[in-house]
């Protein structure tokens, strides 16, 4: 991963994290990178700092692992940098790796109200599941259901930097299918958690780090297979 010249990498340092209204000390930390020049994106990454620190606590315990997955621990430092991306339809991505999310400076120059698909990224840091066992659509659909679902709806769905509006996924159509990924399988999630199991969230991403996902676990944890509850969302949702 080729990282622009000029930046500088930080160490962990202690981070005081502000959630609801309580201190809380964290030994982790977000830190993010500008390169030498780039005032025109210093607010922006100010702000992003902060609610990336803020945010992480609470979206590892949504994630959370319990003992039964030794091998898991959540990243204690990750660094965001931002830089020109050769495929310019990227947004954003997070190596797991490197605990490293790249931000595509050109998107960014004219997206600063954006800090959702941050969120995104950063969610991708913590689910670290091992590979070629959850499918991708879920991957991308549980980060999306973070990112819109408590990110966005605890900010009643509007980022206030510049005051636009952040439309919360659409109710799919039945031509869609809940394999689609990203907002779509956001939008059944959300669906699945509030109207059938409370807690689908934390067992569907459980097994998936447990590296024990099975699509027949829908019908375990929900007693319906997952048609039957897209056929129910469709008709219901």
């Amino acid at each position: 991963m080729n990282l622009s010249s000029g930046i500088k990498y930080s160490f962990l340092v202690v981070v005081v994290v502000l959630m609801q209204n309580k201190v809380v000390v964290s030994e982790e930390a977000i830190k993010v990178h500008l390169a030498e020049g780039r005032t025109d994106l210093e607010e922006f990454a100010s702000k992003l700092e902060m609610t990336l620190n803020q945010w992480y606590p609470y979206i590892k315990g949504l994630l959370s692992s319990d003992s039964s997955t030794p091998n898991y621990s959540p990243p204690v430092t990750i660094n965001v940098f931002f830089e020109r991306m050769e495929d310019k339809s990227t947004i954003a991505m997070a190596s797991s790796e490197g605990r490293i999310i790249l931000g595509n400076i050109d998107y960014y120059q004219t997206h600063q109200h954006d800090v959702g698909s941050m969120i995104h990224e950063l969610v991708h840091l913590i689910q670290e599941y091992p590979k070629n066992v959850c499918p991708t659509w879920l991957i991308e659909g549980i980060a999306d259901y973070v990112r819109y679902y408590h990110f966005h709806r605890q900010d009643q769905h509007t980022d206030r930097v510049r005051g636009k509006l952040f439309l919360m996924p659409r109710k799919p159509s039945r031509r869609q299918s809940w394999r689609d990924g990203y907002a779509t399988t956001a939008f059944f999630l959300d669906y699945v958690v509030a109207n059938v199991r409370e807690d689908f969230l934390y067992w569907i991403n459980k097994s998936c780090r447990d590296g024990h996902y099975r699509e027949s676990i829908w019908k375990k944890l929900t007693g319906h297979s997952i048609i039957k509850l897209w056929r129910k969302m469709i008709k219901n949702g």
